[in-house]
């Protein structure tokens, strides 16, 4: 019966098949009109807001999110930044979903009133997807590291008490100098290499993890490169990046016959301390280009004592130094002469007549003590020298020949570059005149190193050392035999600063130093003749060291001539080098691009808390002011790293402190401090708050409404 009953109403599925045809509603007017373009792009939309392209772009959202936090953790934030968040494909997939929410929003018009959470809610996701691309192309994260007092030795690193410039160091700068074309004037161009090395090349072999190596690809489809037309038929170009290199490396000059001017001796130093496990290497050369001196842990400096390879008698000077501290305030000149030393204290003879130099016949004429190698700047005033640091100390000379009626000769000699004379303006003086010079201080004002080692070498080819120690002196001989630890002595905190022991170094056998420490010292290798060089080594990228810095190759050309040359990037301010091609001289810098603040921050007070009874830091906090010359607004604050200082939409965060870069102010006695802040900016943070705020404010209405609440729908009953 139930089968009868079902085919006697068989043509009623017809008859409701015409009537929803009947029903059915004609397009509009407007519909019909539409052009097939038109009609194309409604589809695309209604796709791109559809829910199935939504699950899509948000399970790859996830994914690459997954990928970001991955490489966050494993380098740096900064890698992740550069390798997904601030890629041309994740603002391409931020757009996709911009456009997902904008589309299904729309596509619901005209919006009914139980959707008006819907519409609060999409709003807010689109607000905050704009907040975040705005940032992202906007957005300021820089540096900025000022110095608690004036001085003048931060102030050539480029570090200021006050200053409106912080270091971006996600975007560099190269600078350009060409005084012959440019005159004075310095032309900068924007250069942004990114955090990874480019490329292997001769030089250098780049490995990268799988997973970087994909990213690497997919963030930078086309390979790297940089140029830029200088003028005058000058081009610059980049050839590769490294992001890390060791801008103190030498490499030996081979051919005698062209000897560069720059070309001197050499040292590859490694100090270890098997106690504490700690290792050193570094390179130690005597050009002018190149420092000459490393620090230890902030507790020791390793320095080449003299840019010239050392006479016997200069030797024994280098091996027999006077007793710390008694080599007076402007310290202890000695002139040799066929072998015989003249000891002067510097002091005692400023500017007084000239004085004769054993049976030479020359005289001698000490006409000033700078604590710095800057003589000639403004008027001399001895009281104002010895305030300074002798960070390194100098004294002008005037040399008297024998032969009547000659002019005299001046020169310098300094403890930098001792044991040569400097500034003889093409005079010459006579070969068996040489000359050494004791500084006032072996530590040059740096009283918080507690150990100095010296090196020098000799024309014999010779390597020698003289350690000077606060602790206890270490016995001398050998070093401890292979796994035998060193003896124990007491720590290096206490006992006066004075000289400790001094030898050769033969070979690559370790000679213990500074006693109580016993550190290790080793020279695997040594080159009479040598040439800085940059170079770069595969390290973690995003690592960030103090003994690497970032680099680049570069080939300047001039009309049909061409050079090659590596320009490192140091840590604070910026080093120009010179290049020669084409008969023309140009010099290149590679640094971190500056970002002008509207205000200055003026650091007045630096404070360092350590945890008890440890050298370690607990907390850093400053003392600042702002001067907002604009606003004339100066206000002072106090900055800890939990309490940032918010300005003119601006955050400020402490984030570092330096109190052992700096010599002690030799008034005070009072350290000084550099204070490292981290300068940020985000423009699309209101946009961020404001779309947080719609989007709770959308998913309550949603629940207030009930509008998405559905019902169980009552099966209406069919008649018999």
């Amino acid at each position: 019966m139930a089968t009868n009953k079902l085919r006697s109403t068989s043509p009623a599925p017809a008859a409701a098949s015409a009537t929803s045809v009947t029903d059915a509603p004609t397009p509009s007017p407007r519909s019909a009109t539409r052009t097939p373009l038109e009609r194309f792009a409604i589809r695309m939309a209604r796709w791109v807001g559809s829910l199935h392209v939504a699950v899509i772009a948000m399970l790859i959202l996830v994914a690459v999110l997954t990928i970001g936090t991955m490489v966050e953790s494993y380098y740096t934030g900064k890698l992740a930044q550069e390798l997904v968040y601030r890629t041309w494909w994740f603002n391409l997939l931020m757009g996709v979903l911009f456009l997902n929410i904008l589309f299904a929003a729309l596509k619901k018009i005209p919006w009914k009133r139980h959707q008006t959470g819907f519409v609060i809610t999409h709003i807010g996701l689109l607000l905050l997807i704009v907040g975040g691309v705005v940032n992202s192309f906007t957005g300021t994260d820089a540096l900025m590291a000022l110095v608690s007092e004036e001085n003048e030795q931060a102030a050539r690193q480029g570090v200021l008490q006050e200053s409106n410039l912080a270091k971006d160091p996600d975007q560099s700068f190269l600078e350009v100098r060409w005084p012959k074309r440019y005159g004075s004037e310095v032309r900068g161009y924007d250069f942004h290499p990114g955090t990874i090395s480019w490329r292997s090349d001769e030089f250098f072999r780049l490995k990268l993890d799988p997973m970087l190596n994909v990213l690497s690809w997919m963030a930078h489809p086309i390979p790297k490169s940089w140029s830029v037309d200088l003028g005058h038929g000058a081009t610059l170009e980049v050839l590769n990046f490294y992001s890390h290199a060791n801008l103190n490396s030498y490499r030996a000059v081979k051919d005698d016959s062209k000897i560069p001017d720059m070309a001197g001796p050499a040292i590859s130093l490694e100090l270890k301390n098997p106690r504490i496990g700690e290792k050193l290497t570094a390179w130690l050369g005597t050009d002018t280009a190149r420092s000459m001196f490393q620090s230890v842990q902030d507790i020791a400096l390793v320095q080449m004592a003299s840019k010239a390879l050392l006479s016997p008698a200069q030797l024994r000077e280098f091996q027999n130094p006077p007793e710390v501290g008694t080599a007076g305030n402007c310290g202890q000149l000695v002139l040799i002469w066929n072998n015989e030393p003249i000891r002067i204290p510097v002091a005692t003879v400023l500017g007084q007549p000239a004085f004769p130099i054993g049976n030479s016949g020359w005289a001698v004429k000490v006409n000033g003590y700078y604590a710095e190698s800057r003589s000639g700047d403004g008027p001399y005033d001895l009281a104002t020298e010895l305030k300074k640091t002798p960070f390194n100390p100098e004294v002008a000379l005037e040399f008297v020949p024998p032969t009547p009626n000659s002019p005299a000769i001046a020169a310098k000699i300094s403890s930098r570059l001792n044991g040569q004379f400097s500034n003889l303006q093409g005079r010459s003086l006579p070969a068996e005149l040489q000359a050494w010079y004791h500084a006032p201080d072996y530590r040059y004002g740096y009283d918080q190193f507690r150990a100095v080692l010296d090196l020098a070498i000799t024309q014999d080819g010779k390597v020698f050392y003289r350690s000077f120690n606060s602790g206890t002196k270490a016995v001398d001989g050998a070093a401890p035999a292979a796994g035998e630890a060193p003896p124990l002595g007491p720590m290096m905190t206490q006992g006066k600063f004075s000289f400790e022991k001094t030898g050769e170094i033969i070979g690559n056998a370790p000679v213990v130093i500074w006693g109580a420490m016993q550190w290790q010292l080793r020279i695997p290798t040594f080159y009479k003749l040598a040439m800085p060089s940059i170079a770069p080594e595969n390290k973690r990228p995003g690592l960030d060291h103090p003994q690497y810095n970032a680099a680049i190759l570069c080939r300047l050309t001039l009309g049909k001539d061409s050079k090659t040359f590596t320009v490192g990037k140091p840590k604070y301010g910026r080093a120009f080098e010179n290049i020669e091609v084409g008969g023309e001289r140009l010099q290149i810098a590679f640094s971190e691009k500056s970002i002008e603040l509207p205000f200055a921050i003026k650091l007045l007070r630096a404070e360092e808390t350590s945890d008890p009874g440890t050298r370690s830091a607990a907390s850093y906090s400053s003392f600042v002011q702002i001067n907002d010359t604009r606003n004339k607004a100066f206000e002072e604050s106090h900055i800890t790293m939990n309490q940032p200082l918010e300005y003119g939409g601006y955050k400020i965060f402490q984030t570092g402190m330096d109190i052992d870069r700096l010599p002690p102010n030799p008034d005070t006695a009072k350290p000084v401090a550099i204070s490292t802040f981290t300068v940020s900016n985000d423009p699309g943070l209101f946009l961020k708050y404001l779309g947080s705020i719609f989007l709770a404010l959308g998913i309550a209405t949603m629940f207030y409404m009930k509008a998405y609440f559905v019902k169980p729908r009552t099966r209406t009953p069919v008649a018999a």
